[in-house]
């Protein structure tokens, strides 16, 4: 039988409530909470397809992390996201997801798709773009 594919997210502990409802059907949520466990994580769990890191990571080091997860891995699926609706301006928003995609990473902003279609439909977008970017032969061992 085929296992669901391995997610690394890294957030804070009140986060993973939500990705584990959005997402606990089709993955295995791993939660990590510094960039010290997460490294730790990616190294104890060959089975990570993709890595999803909150903006604001363990005081804003998620560029940190990024930098490390492409030294270590650079094809694996890294993705930033807000989750919670803290202000972040627009700029900040345009400039993030250029860095991210110079990178080779995707940036989705959950507070503002609900904003765009309401928060069910959200969860579907931001479900749909976290599965989409998992490997294909992940979770089929």
């Amino acid at each position: 039988m085929a296992s669901k594919p391995h997610v690394l997210a890294a957030f804070t502990h009140h986060i993973i409530p939500y990705l584990e409802r959005t997402l606990g059907s089709y993955v295995d949520v791993v939660s990590a909470h510094t960039v010290e466990d997460a490294l730790r994580t990616l190294e104890d769990d060959r089975a990570i397809a993709l890595v999803l890191c909150g903006v604001f990571f363990n005081g804003s080091r998620m560029f940190e992390l990024m930098r490390a997860v492409r030294n270590k891995n650079p094809r694996l699926p890294f993705i930033a996201c807000r989750v919670l609706p803290l202000e972040l301006a627009q700029v900040s928003i345009d400039a993030l997801t250029i860095a991210l995609e110079s990178l080779g990473a995707r940036y989705v902003d959950v507070p503002r798709l609900e904003e765009q279609y309401g928060e069910e439909q959200a969860q579907a977008e931001f479900r749909s773009v976290v599965l989409s970017n998992i490997p294909r032969a992940a979770g089929k061992r």
